[in-house]
């Protein structure tokens, strides 16, 4: 951006300052200074006019490009300054999801509007939506994929949970499935506790999640300890087989069904 301001600032001074040392240098090597006079006096002052003005358009596109990353930089801090709530929420909101999935046999059995209730509860808020989108827009690449993934895995899952509870023709899910489900909500979790660094500091965040991050839950439903553990583990597994843990696995593993 010092660059941006600099350039701004001296391109017109110095396309003047360039055309008139060109014609004095002509001049200078011309041995009738008279014919040159009017010969060039004509022409080049008409030249000097356009360049100048011209010089003087291009300078006001660029200071206006550098007004407008000004004004994206400034809402970058504003939404990355509100981006550690935004977060909180959303961390918040991903063990109540993998909370959701463990109690799915019961929600399907009890009354339905319990069930649209707890998936209500899971819609990402317009607010949060729209400083993640601000941050989408001028953070760096690494951030803006991370965050690009935590809204893509999350609307996968919450349409699955979607299906699990309203669609009474699906096969009900035994506890195995339940918790390779509840899983899947946990690495979103993972995703979000990566990017707190991000929006404390601003520093960017790794091209890779670490494996321990996936932990369960200290507060989980009644819910068979072992199965848990076993997905928690195959999960790892599975990941470690098909792309890691890194940005582009995960894009990879969102082309499956």
């Amino acid at each position: 951006m010092n660059n941006l301001k600099f350039y701004t600032r001296n391109i017109a001074s110095a396309a003047l300052a360039g055309c008139v040392i060109g014609m004095a240098y002509v001049m200078v090597l011309s041995t009738n200074w008279e014919d040159n006079l009017i010969r060039y006096g004509t022409y080049g002052i008409t030249i000097l006019v356009s360049l100048f003005a011209s010089a003087i358009a291009v300078g006001g596109v660029l200071l206006n490009l550098n007004k407008q990353q000004e004004l994206i930089e400034r809402r970058h801090i504003a939404a990355r300054a509100v981006l550690p709530i935004t977060l909180s929420r959303l961390h918040k909101l991903a063990e109540y999801g993998f909370e959701t999935v463990l109690d799915v046999p019961a929600l399907r059995e009890g009354n339905p509007e319990v069930a649209i209730k707890h998936l209500k509860e899971l819609q990402i808020s317009s607010e949060d939506l729209t400083q993640i989108r601000e941050c989408i827009e001028a953070a760096d690449s690494e951030t803006q994929a991370w965050l690009s993934l935590i809204l893509a895995h999350w609307q996968i899952q919450e349409s699955r949970l979607e299906t699990d509870l309203l669609d009474n023709n699906i096969i009900p899910k035994d506890e195995r499935q339940l918790a390779s489900a509840g899983v899947d909500w946990l690495i979103i979790r993972a995703m979000i506790s990566h990017l707190y660094d991000y929006a404390r500091t601003g520093s960017s965040p790794s091209h890779t999640l670490e494996s321990k991050e996936l932990r369960i839950p200290l507060r989980i439903p009644k819910f068979d300890q072992s199965e848990l553990a076993g997905a928690q583990t195959r999960y790892k597994e599975f990941i470690e087989k098909n792309g890691g843990w890194s940005i582009d696995g995960f894009r990879e593993r969102l082309k499956s069904p």
